[in-house]
């Protein structure tokens, strides 16, 4: 029936290493009987089963299936073979948990093109004790009733080999018990090849034991019954050690003396016993049969010859799952596992209805949109900043010039600022002082959003500022302050304690007594807020408190308050504006200049530290040196510096045109055994250990330090201070490794000594090698009143234009004014997304439409690879590459029927909730986004596109893949 010849096979570690699974094993199977295979992990017995079953192939050698070498098989013959002759029996049971225990069963049949036997699948779950399960799931059994399934699933297609892998492992021992005990019955009739690590059971219920090591045969033995020796009627010595009495009061004095002689014998102890439990259970822990012959393992005297089949016997059976039956199953699969298909719906609809969206892009003029956009908002007032740039220069090796970026800051305003631009947009103009914000501390409000932008004081005002007052009067002194309507009815709505915790009853205003900086206030009055709270204040709500609407709040006066400009200072100077918009202009680091040669300099920039004892440090022969030790005017440099130092020197000794290039180490340099990875080891520490960077340095140092040592290069370090510059000459002897994991961030270690002398000129601590410039100078800074003023608006589309567009040139520092609103950052957001994209437009589609495919292509790549085990089970019961691929087809043209469906809905449905969220929360009264047939056409024609293209490769990877790496991943 079944016969292996010369089987080798051959495994590739991860290392490039070999193991052989397999080496030259040939074996012949009878036509029934109970086989194990034995052995320890990495022996070869799952691999001799794997191949014998058809799941893999051999490197070398062949299977013979009833006198058909499998060197004749096609690729197909394989799936067929194990559909027409193989059962599969896992350890994992494998069973498809979507489908009832009676379709899991019928799925072999249905791949052999035969109807749904029910009655047939009925008996089976009664042979295999489980009657009435047919209908149940496999997640309401144990795991020795899954196993029982499994073991039906293979028996009712009546395969004349069954095959098990580890069927008990996961199983106790009494259910694997009765696993073997229906295994041992079917064998009777059957070949059953059961591979195991358990010899116990093997030697209770094999009929054969295979036993391998490094893929070789080194056991093969059989069991036979060995007859007793009949002495008499009454004594027979049962196999060398074991004497068995016939009723014991019969015996003769012949008896006595054959059964004393047999005990004088031994030379160890005997014992006799008359109690029948203890001799049952002895012969069946000796393997003794009722008539006393002894079971026992022989070595097998030759291999079973196998009989000639006529080619009527040996055809396959080629498997034919009807598509019907394959888009059952696929459609079957989504709805037992919607999570995973609703996510995978999810994404693919999120990549269509944005290349929809995307699609429909118009062009149009994003200052107009900003101006017409804050008009149709109704905001009253803008906050403008006077604001500088610092610009921040790096420098880096190999660069010419310096890498720069620039960083804006805001500047506190001065009176003639004010003055300046009360000249321009007339008095309606209110300054902010430049106070610190502060929170109220006795009031307490249970909303965190309400909290945040309540409790919070973003900015004092002027009493005297053109704002209405509804209530009360102006403060007078410096224990009043004037509150705006909405902090007024936040108050209310909170509540407000006094000094001994106990709440204030709030009637009116003049009831409210505020505690900001432990100092208490009056309110003195309530100014009017501006009615752009009125419109939005229940939108507000909606939105989360880091952001959105909350941003309306702090540039308008919903959080201000008014005080009397007679007792600014009382309040206390704005600490965060001093301290942080200070403008400055600085070196942050030192320059290190090396040279070989004068036409070989070169520099790079490196924060710096003092020595210490807390990192290891190694010289140019890769020897620890301590902190300590080191040589006095003297740096150590991060490996990865060191080794482009060394990599810049070593160009004069490798380069052809250099006047000192030398032969001899350029030789030796390029022939040495340097691989990529030690190379890399010594480009980034972040990702390799300090024994693997102390390898590879030894490597490259070895060979440099023959031709020259680095000790003896010249280093300059050169730092600048304001208008002061030292440099002061310094001796690289080492190196450590850097365990920063900020990338890009690399320090140098000086000497104690270095570390003094920078320390005497104010070195930037925060070790960035970085110039910073700006054109700002903090003249008379002191005497800059205001932190930033308010700006009517008029409702008016020209006034906001002129206020976007302020400049003031009169400054002899050259500021620049900018307003910062809530509202205006979310349109400038929105019109440089599209701005950008419109200068791309015409690429749109393409890129869009590329993109999306490749989301489709990834998610169903990793819907099929979830579904390993499903493909795993399919090839091992029977079923062929294409019966998988219309199976997982099926299920994927599902899903994108779906996703174009859903998307062309989603999209239409989105691009007008964005025009409306837009018109609602930003006031721009346009449609960004136009939805129509074209974009239809052109959503449903790459979704068609796509799910071809990305369904196909992956699908038919998949099924073409051998049954054992799927089998594998489970």
């Amino acid at each position: 029936m079944l016969e292996v010849k010369n089987l080798t096979k051959i495994y590739k570690t991860k290392g490039g290493a070999e193991v052989r699974a397999l080496d030259n094993v040939s074996i012949s199977f009878a036509e029934k009987g109970m086989v194990f295979l034995l052995g320890k992990s990495g022996s070869g017995k799952s691999t001799l089963l794997n191949i014998c079953g058809g799941l893999d192939a051999p490197d070398s050698g062949e299977i013979i299936v009833k006198g058909k070498s499998s060197k004749d098989f096609s690729a197909g013959d394989f799936d067929s073979y194990r559909n027409t002759y193989v059962g599969f029996i896992f350890q994992e049971y494998n069973i498809l948990n979507e489908f009832s225990i009676e379709d899991n069963i019928a799925l072999a049949l249905e791949l052999q093109g035969k109807p749904k036997d029910k009655q047939e699948i009925a008996r089976l779950l009664d042979e295999v004790e489980l009657t009435n399960f047919a209908k149940r799931k496999p997640n309401t059994l144990s795991g020795g009733q899954k196993q029982r399934v499994a073991i039906a699933r293979a028996l009712v297609k009546n395969p004349e080999i069954i095959m098990a892998d580890e069927p008990t492992g996961a199983l106790d021992s009494n259910t694997g018990k009765q696993v073997f005990d229906t295994l041992k019955k079917l064998s009777r009739d059957k070949l059953v090849i059961v591979v195991s690590h358990d010899r116990d059971f093997a030697e209770e219920y094999a009929d054969r034991i295979i036993e391998l090591r490094d893929g070789k045969v080194i056991s093969d033995v059989i069991k036979e019954s060995v007859p007793p020796v009949v002495k008499d009627e009454n004594v027979s010595i049962v196999g060398d050690n074991t004497i068995f009495i016939k009723k014991g009061s019969k015996l003769s004095t012949q008896d006595f003396t054959k059964i004393k002689k047999f005990v004088a014998e031994c030379d160890n102890d005997v014992l006799i016993s008359k109690e029948q439990s203890d001799i049952a259970n002895y012969k069946k822990a000796n393997k003794i049969n009722d008539d006393n012959s002894k079971e026992q393992f022989t070595v097998i005297p030759s291999q079973p010859k196998q009989k000639s089949y006529s080619s009527e016997e040996n055809k396959f059976i080629r498997s034919k799952l009807p598509l019907r039956h394959a888009v059952k199953i696929g459609a079957s699969s989504i709805k037992v596992k919607p999570v995973r298909f609703l996510f995978t719906v999810f994404l693919s609809v999120v990549s269509f209805v944005l290349f929809g969206l995307f699609s429909c892009l118009m062009l149009y003029n994003p200052d107009e949109v900003k101006v017409q956009s804050l008009k149709d908002s109704e905001i009253q007032y803008l906050d403008m900043y006077k604001t500088y740039d610092v610009i921040t220069s790096n420098y880096e090796i190999g660069r010419d010039e310096p890498w720069s970026y620039t960083q804006s800051h805001n500047a506190n305003m001065s009176d003639n600022e004010i003055n300046d631009i009360r000249k321009t947009f007339g008095d309606n103009v209110i300054p902010v002082y430049k106070i610190a914000s502060c929170s109220i501390d006795n009031l307490y409000v249970n909303n965190l959003i309400q909290s945040l932008y309540t409790s919070n004081i973003n900015g004092f005002i002027s009493a005297d500022s053109p704002i209405n007052y509804i209530a009360g009067t102006k403060p007078q002194g410096e224990n009043q302050i004037a509150i705006s309507e909405y902090l007024y009815n936040s108050i209310k709505n909170g509540e407000l304690k006094d000094e001994n915790q106990k709440v204030i009853k709030i009637n009116t205003f003049s009831d409210i007594i505020i505690q900001i900086k432990n100092k208490t206030y009056s309110v003195s009055g309530i100014f009017q807020s501006e009615k752009i709270m009125d419109k939005y204040k229940e939108l507000d709500k909606k939105t989360d408190y880091t952001g959105g609407w909350g941003d309306t709040l702090r540039s308008g006066f919903y959080s201000y308050v008014a005080i009397d400009p007679a007792c600014v200072n009382s309040f206390g100077k704005a600490i965060g504006y001093q301290n942080t918009e200070i403008p400055q202009t600085s070196f942050g680091g030192t320059f290190l200049r090396y040279s070989y040669a004068e036409e070989n300099n070169g520099s790079m920039s490196n924060s710096f530290v003092r020595m210490d004892g807390n990192t290891n440090y190694y010289n140019s022969s890769c020897e620890k040196v301590s902190a300590s030790g080191s040589e006095k005017m003297s740096v150590m440099l991060d490996y990865s510096n060191y080794f482009k130092v060394l990599r810049g020197v070593s160009e004069i000794f490798i380069d052809r045109n250099k006047p000192e290039y030398n032969e001899a180490f350029a030789n030796e340099y390029y022939s040495s055994e340097i691989t990529a990875n030690e190379l890399y080891a010594l480009a980034d520490g972040n990702y390799y250990s300090e024994t693997e960077m102390i390898a590879a340095a030894k490597k490259v140092l070895d060979i440099t330090n023959k031709y020259f040592r680095l000790e003896n290069l010249n280093f300059k370090i050169t730092n600048f201070v304001g208008t002061q510059s030292i440099a002061e000459k310094a001796k690289i002897v080492g190196f450590y490794q850097n365990t920063n994991q900020n990338v890009g961030e690399t320090i140098t270690y000086l000497s104690n000594d270095l570390a003094d002398i920078y320390k005497e000129h104010s070195i930037n601590a925060n070790g960035m090698y970085s110039e910073n410039i700006c054109n700002y100078a903090p003249a008379n800074y002191e005497a800059n009143n205001y932190a930033h003023v308010f700006l009517s608006t008029n409702n008016n589309a020209s006034q906001i234009r002129n206020i976007l567009e302020y400049k003031n040139t009169t400054s002899e520092n050259n500021d620049k004014f900018s307003v910062q609103n809530g509202l205006l950052t979310q349109i400038t957001l929105y019109n440089s997304m599209v701005d950008i994209l419109s200068k791309v437009f015409l690429w749109i589609g393409i890129v869009l439409a590329i993109f999306s495919m490749l989301l489709l292509f990834n998610f169903i790549t990793a819907s099929i690879s979830a579904k390993k085990k499903e493909i795993g089970i399919l090839r091992a019961v029977g079923a062929r590459g294409t019966d998988v691929f219309k199976i997982f087809f099926s299920e994927a043209f599902i899903i994108v029927i779906i996703c174009i469906v859903l998307s062309i809905i989603l999209t239409s449905v989105f691009a007008g909730l964005i025009n409306n969220s837009i018109q609602n929360q930003l006031g721009i009264p346009f449609a960004m986004f136009t939805f129509g047939i074209i974009s239809v056409a052109m959503i449903a024609g790459i979704a068609l596109v796509s799910a071809f293209i990305s369904t196909f490769l992956p699908v038919y990877s998949n099924a073409k893949k051998k049954p054992v790496e799927s089998i594998r991943s489970l």
